[in-house]
């Protein structure tokens, strides 16, 4: 009976990673769409190109960001549980994510600032350096790091109040997440009538509340926690959650996502028939959104992971978004660049810009195949491990991940 139970365990547990990996191959593909069809912003015509690329964004940026702090959680608690070492599990992290934080936040610093050091003028310092370090600016994306490195900080604590209470502990962090990120910002809109100040400026500060102002406006762990934590409670309880999901109907999950994010696409629209640019578009447009996002970001990652499960293990699909999902973390380092790069200096001089239809589709499937294979490059040098977390095996024409991130 053990030996059975044993088995059992070591086959849930190799169908977790395969799912896992599957289910970050559609994390990264939505984080580049996201950077993709986020160019809808610069153009000026309502129509069904800017509509179809607002859809695509909201619908990725729903699921991608909160699918990296649910995995991480996951991952996380399969390895780490019970009473363990925390200066062992704090040294894991810091190799498995800090020497490629370092190294790219430099790299993308002198990237942005390329064009005036080939002129002779260096605008990096030390002290921007180190400023862009702790605030996750030294490019767009990096802000996620430093929101891992804030959970990293207290999984122990987080883990141990989850093993005590279990289901009540996720309850708490969700209420939390309700009260801070939603239900709070809505109040804003119902004191409109009584409240002196503008709904906007209501919801503004209550913004900065929650986000802390040390780091980037996005870059604070709280907004995110109860992801972190739900990612460690499925971990525990995964074959319950997917025998469910697979139970469930796709096709009934993918409705319930696009109407829960329909209100939020459509202030956005309502935003920009005002005459506000994207970024200007004042809060009370979002409302609904942020009452809403989490039950969207939800039903956004049961509609994926169950795919995930869906996946046939033989099929060339598996094999695709496996690979895909094993390089994410170098991935999501590289894409940023590799956009800009095809954007500036291969389809601008084509005359293709965010206006044509062709743009979108060339830069996700054109960053995200350089991306991959730039990394699969990467990560047959030596020390490839400390700059994209994967590194070539001893001995084997094969590669391994380090201790997984993303």
């Amino acid at each position: 009976m053990k030996l059975d139970r044993e088995k059992d365990s070591l086959g849930m547990n190799a169908k977790k990673n395969e799912e896992l990996q599957v289910l970050r191959a559609f994390a990264i593909l939505a984080v580049i769409a996201i950077h993709t069809t986020t160019y809808f912003t610069l153009g000026k015509d309502m129509d069904a190109l800017r509509i179809t690329n607002i859809v695509l964004n909201r619908m990725s940026t729903y699921f991608a960001v909160p699918c990296f702090v649910f995995i991480s959680g996951f991952v996380l608690a399969i390895k780490y549980k019970g009473n363990f070492r925390s200066e062992s599990f704090y040294y894991r992290r810091f190799v498995s994510t800090v020497p490629q934080y370092l190294i790219f936040s430099l790299a993308y610093m002198v990237f942005a600032d390329f064009g005036n050091i080939t002129g002779g003028k260096i605008n990096i310092s030390v002290s921007g350096f180190l400023s862009n370090l702790v605030s996750g600016s030294a490019y767009f994306h990096l802000w996620f790091f430093v929101v891992l490195f804030q959970l990293y900080m207290i999984y122990p604590v987080v883990v141990r109040l989850y093993e005590k209470y279990n289901v009540r502990f996720v309850a708490a962090c969700l209420l939390v997440k309700l009260t801070m990120s939603s239900l709070v910002m809505a109040l804003g809109v119902l004191m409109f009538n009584t409240f002196p100040l503008s709904v906007d400026k209501i919801i503004t500060n209550i913004d900065l509340i929650i986000r802390n102002p040390v780091f980037g406006k996005d870059a604070v762990f709280v907004s995110l926690l109860f992801w972190f934590v739900l990612g460690i409670h499925v971990s525990r309880h995964y074959g319950k959650v997917r025998a469910m999901l697979t139970g469930t109907n796709l096709m009934l999950l993918g409705f319930g996502m696009l109407l829960s994010a329909a209100p939020d696409v459509h202030h956005i629209f309502s935003g920009l028939k005002e005459g506000y640019n994207y970024s200007e578009i004042p809060k009370q447009f979002r409302v609904s959104h942020l009452i809403l996002e989490p039950l969207s970001t939800l039903l956004a990652l049961m509609f994926f992971l169950a795919l995930s499960i869906r996946t046939i293990r033989s099929s060339r699909f598996f094999a695709v978004m496996d690979s895909i999902g094993y390089y994410s973390l170098g991935i999501y380092l590289v894409h940023a660049m590799i956009i800009e790069l095809i954007r500036k200096e291969l389809l601008y001089r084509w005359g293709i810009d965010y206006n044509s239809l062709i743009f979108y589709p060339l830069t996700w499937v054109g960053s995200a195949a350089i991306s991959y294979f730039a990394v699969y490059l990467i990560s047959l040098a030596p020390f490839s491990g400390w700059i994209i977390g994967v590194r070539k095996k001893k001995g084997s024409g094969r590669v391994e991940r380090a201790e997984p991130s993303l």
